[in-house]
């Protein structure tokens, strides 16, 4: 993976699996790269859904919030 996309988080904060920079995700993935890849997988097939069938409404913050409440149902 290009080290232009690791992260690194506060080890105080638990939002990461232990001894790594890993956040802890629904997928229970703990290696960064794989998690990198699963992730760019589902937004790209979320992104392909979004556009062959777009929420309706107009593009306000209600209708953002739509789009991320969409993205989230995995």
């Amino acid at each position: 993976m290009d080290n232009k996309y690791k992260y690194t988080y506060e080890k105080t904060a638990n939002y990461c699996y232990k001894n790594t920079d890993v956040l802890i995700n629904k997928l229970n993935i703990t290696n960064e790269e794989d998690l990198f890849n699963a992730e760019r997988e589902l937004v790209s097939l979320r992104t392909y859904e979004l556009n062959e069938k777009p929420l309706k409404g107009n593009f306000d913050f209600k209708y953002l919030k739509n789009i991320h409440r969409y993205s989230r149902c995995l």
